[in-house]
């Protein structure tokens, strides 16, 4: 006699009741190893979950409502004292170092603040050298150029104390007699000697001269008469 299929594999087939049709009971022996384990492992969880939460719950409100502090409970614990007094040390290094970055922070803020000072400072003095090198040079410039009209004067007027000794040497002649050695002579020496001579004297040579001679030299005269007024002004000056 031939036996089933199922029975060949050694299995039993047991017809298969659906889910939520009367006549199925839902034990614990239906149910596999492997879902029973990880239902218990999610219960645990939520309940060490649980748990956790509510201890740092009670730490929370103890710390901020009670003014209690865990710390100082933890080191009275025995064994943990010395653990909890190197975590307050480095609590206390920490927070000391954070003040000392502030400090150093605000102090390189206000070195720099220095900084862009003495560079704003620095820039405005440059500036003012710069003014002042500027007017140095225009002052040197301006004294080169008076020394130069100073030695000019100074030559005009050892020009005309050199004509003045030669006019008073002309006063011991008459004008006829000067008249006829000026006609010979320069238009400026000629105005310079009668510049020096007395003013009836050297009217009287004036007269004794060719018209035009004369004419030329009395324009020299005015023009040196001009220099001569300049002359004295610029000494006035100077002992100003």
């Amino acid at each position: 006699m031939a036996l089933p299929a199922d029975r060949v594999a050694g299995r039993v087939n047991e017809p298969r009741i659906p889910r939520g049709q009367p006549g199925r009971k839902a034990t614990m022996a239906n149910v596999p190893q492997g879902r029973r384990w990880r239902r218990s492992r999610f219960l645990v969880s939520g309940v060490l979950l649980m748990l956790i939460s509510l201890l740092l719950g009670a730490v929370t409100g103890g710390v901020y409502l009670l003014g209690w502090d865990p710390l100082e409970w933890a080191g009275s614990l025995p064994g943990i004292g010395p653990v909890v007094s190197t975590y307050r040390m480095g609590l206390q290094i920490q927070a000391e170092l954070a003040e000392a970055k502030k400090g150093i922070a605000a102090e390189m803020t206000r070195l720099e603040q220095i900084r862009q000072e003495l560079a704003k400072e620095q820039e405005r003095l440059q500036g003012e050298a710069f003014s002042l090198e500027r007017e140095r040079a225009e002052l040197a410039q301006e004294r080169a150029e008076l020394a130069r009209e100073r030695a000019e004067l100074v030559k005009l007027q050892d020009e005309l104390e050199l004509q003045r000794r030669i006019a008073r040497i002309y006063q011991y002649m008459r004008p006829a007699e000067i008249a006829e050695i000026l006609a010979v002579r320069p238009v400026e020496e000629a105005a310079q000697v009668l510049l020096a001579l007395p003013e009836e004297t050297a009217g009287a040579v004036l007269a004794a001269l060719n018209p035009l001679r004369a004419a030329m030299v009395l324009e020299v005269m005015r023009s040196s008469a001009a220099k001569a007024d300049v002359s004295e002004v610029g000494d006035e000056a100077d002992a100003f």
